[in-house]
């Protein structure tokens, strides 16, 4: 009885000293995974979103507009009544003719349209429609496929006394079309021809449809990595990602989340107010992977999508570490 009792407790003894090595060794290897090893860079090949950067031909960059349909403008108290009048029959015309957006006038220079005037003219041989008015987009911030224009401003001159007098407001139309981001027409008929020579003269049919085109689409943010820098170091990752917004509105706030090959979550931030056409660069350091032999991670821009996007497939980025 006694030799049976001695045999069990041996039993124990050798179990327990086995189990406490295999802690020992799990430990020691646990504790061998955390050290940092010689740091290795990893190869991120971040795809390259397409960029429209060829001319449409009628605009001085591609894809010019603001980003909303109803545009605001202010009249400068000091113009006159006629060119009062007729600076807003030229609003009126093309937010009627394009059907697509609106203008709306309001009292103050915070518009996203400023027109003033002069009574000074300089006669200058043919360029006498410039001289006439001068406008365009004085503030624009290129945002992926877009140039957004966030202020125009509008000059208006006396009429050179060989310029046509018409009716219809040519000149102002002219001015509001270069606001609009659209160039010069070599056609004689067209209302951009830089030589007001004709009160026939309208506008190209082309700009009408290009403005219906532009405005007709939903005005929307559009999140993507930019640039991913990584590096590892045994089990621990260091990182700088670039991110920027694309679109043509601001974003308010989304979650950068970053998992393991077992969707198990490494880290998750909450990124604010990204303006478009901005980015931001993070840096994340020591992000420890659960597993020291993770074979790839993943990186989701609003993973929740709770955010309306012009596209949804550059909020994913995969990326193998072995």
């Amino acid at each position: 009885m006694l030799k049976k009792s001695k045999g069990l407790l041996n039993f124990f003894i050798m179990l327990l000293f086995f189990f406490c090595l295999i802690l020992f060794l799990y430990i020691l290897y646990d504790f061998y995974q955390e050290i940092p090893r010689e740091p290795i860079n990893i190869e991120v090949n971040v795809p390259k979103s397409y960029e429209n950067s060829t001319k449409n031909g009628i605009q001085f960059q591609p894809n010019m507009k603001f980003n909303h349909k109803n545009i605001t403008y202010y009249i400068d108290p000091n113009c006159d009544e006629n060119k009062k009048k007729r600076m807003k029959d030229a609003f009126r015309i093309l937010s009627s003719e394009s059907g697509v957006i609106r203008f709306d006038e309001v009292f103050s220079d915070y518009a996203d349209i400023e027109v003033s005037c002069s009574n000074n003219y300089e006669s200058d041989g043919e360029k006498d429609f410039f001289i006439a008015g001068e406008g365009g987009a004085k503030e624009i911030i290129k945002s992926g496929n877009y140039h957004v224009i966030t202020k125009g401003v509008i000059l208006l001159f006396d009429y050179p006394y060989r310029l046509a007098k018409c009716e219809y407001p040519n000149v102002e139309l002219h001015e509001l079309s270069h606001v609009l981001g659209f160039d010069h027409s070599n056609k004689k008929d067209s209302l951009m021809n830089p030589l007001l020579n004709s009160c026939s003269q309208r506008l190209d049919y082309e700009i009408i449809k290009e403005i219906r085109r532009l405005y007709s689409e939903e005005d929307l943010p559009d999140i993507t990595f930019e640039d991913i820098k990584l590096v590892k170091s045994g089990r621990y990752l260091n990182m700088n990602l670039t991110i920027k917004n694309k679109g043509v509105i601001d974003v308010d706030s989304f979650n950068l989340s970053i998992l393991d090959d077992e969707n198990r979550v490494l880290e998750e931030k909450e990124i604010k107010n990204l303006k478009f056409g901005g980015g931001i660069i993070l840096n994340i350091e020591f992000l420890r992977l659960k597993n020291p032999n993770t074979k790839k991670i993943m990186f989701f821009l609003d993973k929740e999508n709770k955010i309306k996007e012009l596209q949804k497939n550059n909020n994913f980025l995969e990326v193998r570490l072995i």
